[in-house]
Order: C-alpha cells, then sequence, then structure tokens
C-alpha cells in the first residue's frame, strides 16, 4: 500500500495479470490518450469526470461504471471540480473469455469500445463490493485469499456490465469544439494509413491550422501528428507480432513512405527499433 501527503495513491495491488488502483485525485494527471493491452474498468466512487474514448465524449458521475476494451485510445479530461476517486482495474482478456465462451454477450461485449453504465441498484451493489474488497486488501494484501477476492470482484463487476438496460449513449456534444474535435478524429481514425496532413485536414474541417492544433492537443494530450503516429506504430506491432511480413511491409501499410522514417518513429515511441522488437518476440 502507498500513500502519499494529499492521498493521490490510495491503494495499488498488482496480482498475475490484473492491477488494481484506488486512487483520491485532485487534478487531472493523464496527460495524453493512450492504450492497454488488457481491458480496464473504471468506476467512479466521488466527483465526475469528462472522457474522450477513440473520437467520441463521454460524461461519467458517481456511481457510473466504464468497461474499456483492448487497444482502444482513451484520456480523462480536466472537469470542474478536479477531484474525485475512483477504482480501476485492468484485468486480461481471458477473465471475459471464462464466463462468457461462447455466448451472445460476450461477442455483442467485445465488438464494442466502450460500455458505460448508470443504475441506481448496481452503485449500491458496486460500493459493497468495494467495501468488501478495501477491507480485504487492508488485511490479506500478500495472501491466496486476496488473489480469490479479486477474481470474484472482477466477475462481479463483469456481471453489473452485462445488463443492457443499464448502457449509457455516447454523451451528447454541446461544445462547438469539440463536435470538431469528434470529426477530426473519427477521420484520422480511419484514414491514419493514408497520408494526412494539416493542410488537408484544416480544409476539410473549415478551421485554421493554428485553432485546430490547439484544440486537437487539448483534448487528446497529442499533437495531430503524434496522434496519426502513435497510431501507425500501434498498427505496425500488431502486424509484425501477428503477420508474417517484413519491415519494409509492415512500413509501407501503416502508412509511412519510407522504412528510415518507419524505423525512427517506432524508436521513437518503443525505445527500440522494428528489428529489436520482433527478436524480443520470438
Amino acid at each position: 500500500m502507498k500513500k502519499s501527503e494529499k492521498e493521490t495513491i490510495h491503494l495499488y495491488i498488482k496480482s498475475m495479470e490484473t492491477e488494481i488502483s484506488v486512487d483520491r485525485i485532485y487534478e487531472n494527471n493523464m496527460s495524453r490518450s493512450h492504450t492497454h493491452n488488457t481491458y480496464e474498468l473504471y468506476y467512479l466512487m466521488e466527483g465526475s469526470r469528462d472522457l474522450l474514448i477513440q473520437n467520441n465524449f463521454y460524461k461519467m458521475e458517481k456511481g457510473d461504471m466504464l468497461l474499456i476494451a483492448p487497444g482502444i485510445l482513451h484520456k480523462t479530461l480536466d472537469a470542474s471540480p478536479s477531484e474525485y476517486k475512483r477504482i480501476v482495474i485492468n484485468f486480461p482478456k481471458r477473465h471475459l473469455e471464462s464466463i462468457m465462451d461462447g455466448e451472445k454477450l460476450y461477442a455483442s461485449l467485445i465488438k464494442q469500445e466502450a460500455i458505460l453504465i448508470r443504475n441506481t441498484e448496481t452503485t449500491k451493489s458496486a460500493t459493497a463490493v468495494l467495501s468488501e474488497f478495501e477491507n480485504a486488501a487492508c488485511k490479506e494484501e500478500a495472501s491466496g485469499a486476496l488473489e480469490c477476492f479479486i477474481a470474484s470482484m472482477i466477475y462481479k463487476f463483469i456481471y453489473f456490465l452485462t445488463s443492457e438496460k443499464n448502457i449509457l449513449p455516447k454523451t451528447e456534444i454541446h461544445e462547438k469544439n469539440n463536435k470538431q474535435i469528434c470529426a477530426v478524429l473519427e477521420y484520422i481514425n480511419k484514414n491514419y494509413t493514408h497520408a494526412i496532413t494539416l493542410t488537408e485536414l484544416s480544409s476539410r474541417f473549415y478551421v485554421s491550422e493554428f485553432h485546430l492544433c490547439r484544440n486537437f492537443k487539448r483534448s487528446t494530450g497529442r499533437t495531430v501528428v503524434e496522434y496519426i503516429n502513435y497510431l501507425r506504430i500501434k498498427k505496425a506491432k500488431h502486424i509484425l507480432t501477428e503477420q508474417k511480413t517484413t519491415i519494409k511491409d509492415a512500413a509501407k501499410a501503416c502508412g509511412f513512405k519510407t522504412t528510415a522514417h518507419f524505423n525512427h518513429t517506432f524508436k521513437e515511441y518503443e525505445g527500440m527499433n522494428p528489428s529489436q522488437f520482433l527478436h524480443l518476440r520470438k
């Protein structure tokens, strides 16, 4: 367990492939959009948060629960008031497969980038589970009993998420800048393997390059170029891992004009070149 003077970290546990953190946060600390190889289960215990998931904005209130699929870009945005408390559980795909394999529910669940639910009874049930968890964690942090409790807690939360009547639609966006950024993100997410320039985006969405860059960075935490390169490198890692292809072909498939540029960008984002990445995967 870890605690700072302001309780920024209230509780953190890493168990096998699962990570759990219960945090009270006094200001937004998620600087940029990012992804995980695991599912992320996010339960807001206090406060409210605005989130950007892929190219859609969501509004979370106290008691809301969110499930984000692996590989989905997401970011918490600044909100007022800034203080909030939440629990985040990152867990592997097999936790879903083990209890819903072959079910229509699982098939529909994994096709969605995120599921956000809001329900009074769910909130009461989830709060009770979390209270049990915090008590158990304080007493048995390193024991096998806690491992079992963590697994059962994840299954309970997944159960809460499987009630379709609780699922909220995407947040209706009233702010003009956010609507525009949604459209820009949707376009980039569909076309990032092709050449995209700021000039093109500025012309297509009727906004100056200056305002486009400013609003895009404010929403995603990344510049347009950084965001495009992030998507390309993410796709390149998938291609290099799952498909038998050359580095040159992977670079071309992800939108890089030259292998040299691909190698440079890959190392910038991953801390190693594509050849080293492949070697580690063998």
